[in-house]
């Protein structure tokens, strides 16, 4: 018995279904006061319309219903404020997010000419925080266009410090194996190993992300087109092309 039940768990958590409920609440998130009260007044004024007509359709004498009617428009018009309110709470974590992403690279990126980011502990911590703070601050976006968008802006610095994060050696990180964890004040720090992993975690590839570059490759007409004014490169694509095949 107790397996059926955990393969009906299972098959639950695999259905279509479940998937589209967690997408679901993935829109409905963050789950923030605000929020709560908007979702609140707009299930609220659903309901009370739902009524109202119910009556109506019940009851053709209209006398007596314009307090319903001048109740539902002030709740209407406090949906929408509140709603406005949202919106204004959420351009505001969105425009924060995305300014506190800007000064994680600017702390990250080399300097004086260098090619790689200073290895210096404080660098990479305060721009790890930076990026925990645009995380956090991104969490609380309200609105689903400012979420794309901040999904958007993400990716273009993720791609900015996916450039500047290489296969660095042992002495970049610290003077030695046994340094790492402990040092005296003689020593150079080391980086700090949870800074590391924030901002190695933050280059990762989001699984969830759509990409907007489709796999698409040129036709032999655009290729032709394309000959005109790029005859190398189209030589080299037509190639391609023939190899595929």
């Amino acid at each position: 018995m107790r397996e059926l039940f955990e393969n009906m768990a299972d098959d639950f958590v695999d259905s279509q279904f479940y998937e589209k409920f967690k997408k679901m609440v993935r829109w409905l998130r963050p789950f923030s006061f605000i929020n709560i009260i908007f979702y609140f007044f707009c299930l609220f004024c659903l309901a009370f319309f739902a009524f109202f007509l119910v009556r109506l359709f019940i009851n053709a004498e209209g006398d007596h219903y314009v307090g319903f009617v001048a109740l539902l428009a002030a709740m209407a018009t406090l949906t929408t404020l509140i709603y406005n309110l949202r919106r204004h709470m959420s351009e505001d974590y969105f425009k924060d997010a995305k300014e506190y992403l800007k000064r994680a690279f600017e702390t990250f990126e080399p300097k004086n000419g260098q090619e790689a980011p200073p290895n210096d502990r404080m660098t990479w911590l305060t721009a790890a925080r930076l990026i925990g703070i645009a995380e956090r601050l991104g969490n609380k976006i309200i609105m689903d266009s400012h979420k794309e968008s901040f999904l958007e802006e993400k990716e273009y610095w993720r791609s900015k410090f996916r450039n500047l994060i290489k296969d660095f050696a042992w002495s970049y990180y610290c003077d030695g194996v046994e340094k790492f964890n402990s040092w005296n004040i003689f020593d150079r720090e080391p980086i700090a190993e949870s800074s590391i992993y924030a901002i190695h975690k933050f280059i990762e590839w989001n699984e969830d992300y759509t990409d907007p570059l489709p796999d698409i490759t040129f036709s032999n007409d655009e290729l032709k087109n394309l000959r005109r004014k790029f005859p190398s490169l189209s030589q080299l694509l037509s190639q391609v092309n023939r190899n595929r095949k």
